[in-house]
């Protein structure tokens, strides 16, 4: 049976390209700083509050980076006494500890996309194509806060591509630590606490069942 059919609303929070009013500037909301998206959240939230009829409460889940901005929305509400009568918190696939992208892959499109420019001989063979992935996806705000490891921290030269071969081991952007820290701070346990706290994960994509399909956080 259809949530709906149930009695329920259905609100999905998306986060659009806009165009800032200060400065006119485009920001990309799927890719902007988790605080902001999470903000917005508690915005909707407070409204749903305001608005709904009835004493149930909500269900709020997050997939992917929904899940941190949303396990930051609830933290700063119950940091800041603020109620988000929310009874249960659903993180799906999100990644809590980091995400990864090969730094392989992240090197080699960011070479492809600005290191094939040689001014003398064969002048600019940038692949075009490739600069706004680079641009805006692996340096993005929100990917310099997740990602585990991420190029511009290995890059030491002035040509913006080559990279620094004593730093072997991941080198986090230097914004996930201020995130984590951030994060993590708002709660004693740096998650939701005054709800149900279940996590849900893809698996292991070669079809290896595990013993249950959800574990608990708190």
């Amino acid at each position: 049976m259809c949530i709906r059919d149930r009695g329920f609303d259905v609100v999905i929070l998306n986060f659009p390209v806009y165009i800032r009013t200060q400065d006119n500037a485009i920001v990309d909301g799927g890719a902007d700083f988790i605080e902001r998206n999470a903000m917005l959240l508690v915005d909707l939230i407070n409204l749903i509050n305001t608005d709904k009829i009835g004493n149930e409460q909500n269900v709020v889940i997050g997939p992917s980076m929904g899940g941190l901005i949303s396990r930051y929305a609830l933290n700063y509400m119950e940091d800041q006494n603020m109620n988000h009568d929310t009874r249960l918190w659903i993180s799906f696939d999100a990644p809590h500890h980091g995400a990864n992208v090969p730094i392989g892959f992240q090197h080699q499109f960011n070479f492809l996309a600005f290191g094939l420019d040689d001014f003398w001989i064969l002048g600019d063979q940038n692949v075009e194509e490739l600069q706004p992935i680079i641009d805006g996806m692996l340096k993005s705000p929100a990917a310099r806060q997740m990602l585990t490891d991420q190029f511009e921290s290995h890059i030491t030269d002035s040509d913006a591509v080559t990279f620094n071969s004593a730093l072997a081991l991941p080198q986090p952007y230097y914004y996930k630590d201020i995130f984590d820290a951030r994060l993590n701070n708002l709660t004693a346990t740096g998650f939701p606490e005054l709800v149900r706290n279940v996590s849900i994960i893809n698996g292991s994509g070669i079809n290896n069942r595990y013993p249950v399909s959800y574990t608990h956080l708190t």
